[in-house]
């Protein structure tokens, strides 16, 4: 009883703290909050601390080292985006087009000896865009910005023994090669800010670092540690500013990321909690290309920072014979993304984001799977200050909103006996 009035309190106070949570850090998101995995959507992404077995090969690599079995993951998700912007003078909001992004994920965990694992995995590393119809002196034009990076890596965990650390530790680390491309279209040709880019690059110096730790049995910590990625895509050839240029190209930015997460179990009961910081500092998002006259550049985001973000998440498990059922609840909250002083419509709202989520499960010593549905909201007021972008929506003073909603269905089966 004492046990689990401790787990009750903190479950109580983990909520306030995520209600009463609203310092904002300037920066910009453009990675999805709650990653790729049906389980860690359920839970908000509270999942540092829980990942285990093939699945954590993109969250924590250390978890790979909870795999007894050689087990391989499969995971399909769909996102759907919504945004909104709303300049002061006009008679209602310009939405954007639905934007529907896949979210495929596979992975292998392949335990070698009792303290050593392998792993791999492809998975979703960041995806970002919008497009508005606008009308600009009477003729309809499409502005659009679109992007889609993939990684994938092997993994290897290992297993501390208990002599030398009481409790069970874990560390993994994970190799990523991002590989991706950037689509930017204003059409059609109307004016000195037409742009027309299809850019694709790929990047092999990241790293995700991992610890995971159980001093008790109903106890879990959670560390992760990853490398900032400067993605460099390129093209032959394209418009900007109205210019045709060659070797178009610019920098997509994936941030450096720390986590910290605790899981807490007992009984049927769990609840999970973690902290996320995402370092874009001095990020920018810049085109440039060579034009007959000399170089052509835009600028379509101002300088970025940190972004902060609290997530919890709750489950419960049913039992019936071998199968166990768990049903996961999840809430993130996340600091304001990018600036309030011309922010482009294409970018997440400079205001937090509030995200809910609800999913189940089954599991069996063989085999299990997972669904969750999430949704992903928040808006706030642009100053309009000018930003350095030529699109239509930028630099204008308004409202800019975000709707997001997720589906997704995973799947993972265990080998051998």
């Amino acid at each position: 009883m004492a046990q689990e009035r401790w787990v009750g309190a903190l479950a109580l106070a983990s909520v306030g703290i995520l209600a009463g949570w609203s310092e904002p850090a300037l920066g910009q998101g453009f990675q999805d909050a709650l990653g790729p995995s049906a389980e860690s959507r359920a839970l908000a992404g509270a999942m540092s601390a829980s990942a285990r077995g093939a699945s954590a090969s993109f969250i924590n690599p250390a978890g790979l080292g909870r795999a007894e079995r050689p087990e391989v993951y499969a995971g399909f998700g769909l996102l759907g985006t919504n945004r909104s912007s709303v300049p002061e003078g006009t008679a209602g909001p310009i939405d954007s087009e639905l934007e529907l992004t896949p979210l495929p994920a596979l992975s292998v965990g392949v335990p070698l000896t009792p303290w050593l694992v392998l792993g791999g995995h492809a998975a979703p590393a960041s995806f970002q865009g919008g497009a508005f119809q606008v009308d600009v002196n009477g003729t309809s034009v499409r502005d659009a910005r679109s992007f889609r990076i993939m990684e994938a890596g092997p993994e290897v965990a290992v297993l501390v023994p208990e002599e030398l650390v009481p409790g069970a530790l874990s560390v993994g680390v994970g190799y990523r090669v991002t590989a991706g491309g950037l689509d930017r279209i204003r059409a059609p040709s109307v004016g000195a800010g037409d742009v027309r880019l299809d850019l694709a690059g790929v990047d092999a110096t990241g790293m995700r670092l991992g610890l995971q730790y159980s001093p008790i049995p109903e106890f879990r910590l959670g560390v992760t540690w990853q490398t900032g990625v400067s993605l460099r895509l390129g093209g032959d050839s394209g418009q900007l500013a109205a210019v045709a240029v060659d070797q178009p190209s610019a920098v997509w930015t994936l941030p450096t990321r720390v986590t910290i997460g605790g899981r807490f179990d007992l009984d049927r009961y769990g609840l999970a909690l973690e902290y996320r910081l995402a370092d874009y500092s001095g990020t920018e998002l810049t085109y440039r290309g060579t034009a007959s006259d000399g170089g052509v550049t835009q600028r379509e985001t101002v300088p970025l920072g940190a972004v902060h973000s609290a997530h919890l998440g709750g489950e419960v498990r049913l039992s019936r014979e071998e199968l166990e059922f768990p049903l996961r609840a999840g809430v993130a909250i996340e600091s304001i993304f990018g600036s309030q002083s011309g922010a482009a419509p294409f970018e997440l709202p400079p205001a937090p984001l509030t995200t809910l989520s609800v999913g189940a499960g089954v599991q069996h010593r063989d085999w299990g799977g997972s669904l969750a549905v999430s949704t992903r909201l928040g808006g706030g007021t642009v100053f309009g200050t000018e930003s350095g972008s030529d699109c239509d929506l930028c630099g204008q003073p308004g409202q800019m909103m975000l709707y997001e909603w997720a589906l997704a269905l995973d799947f993972a089966v265990r080998l051998g006996r």
